[in-house]
């Protein structure tokens, strides 16, 4: 997996596990995705989710099951997974973050993924 913006993502790794969607998103944004499109955003946020799978910081999770899915995918297949309830088509081409689809889904967003701390604890998205 090519990893374009490692040093982001190492940073946002430290604090995943108490992060919302919203959080990550606003912490890519202000530093390596300013001036991309909404899409090429999503998929920066995509790549991010996949190196932290990779990483074993993120996991995929079934909340109706409540249990952590291991399902042997690869952590791009899994991140496509996570995120494929982002409400892409009802958001501008650019500048996203204002709108309050995006707020609302970015916020509230705590299906389909857990944080894992310290290879031990699984924690919920904000």
């Amino acid at each position: 997996m090519e990893v374009k913006y490692k040093q982001e993502f190492d940073d946002l790794l430290s604090y995943v596990h108490q992060a919302t969607l919203w959080h990550l998103w606003g912490a890519l944004i202000r530093g390596a995705l300013r001036g991309m499109s909404t899409r090429q955003k999503l998929e920066i946020m995509k790549r991010f989710f996949a190196y932290a799978i990779s990483k074993n910081t993120i996991l995929e999770y079934d909340n109706e099951a409540q249990c952590a899915v291991f399902s042997g995918d690869r952590p791009e297949v899994v991140a496509e997974r996570i995120l494929a309830d982002f409400p892409i088509d009802k958001l501008p081409e650019y500048d996203v973050e204002p709108e309050s689809d995006f707020f609302i889904y970015a916020i509230q967003k705590q299906n389909g993924w857990v944080g894992l701390l310290e290879g031990t604890f699984l924690t919920h998205p904000g």
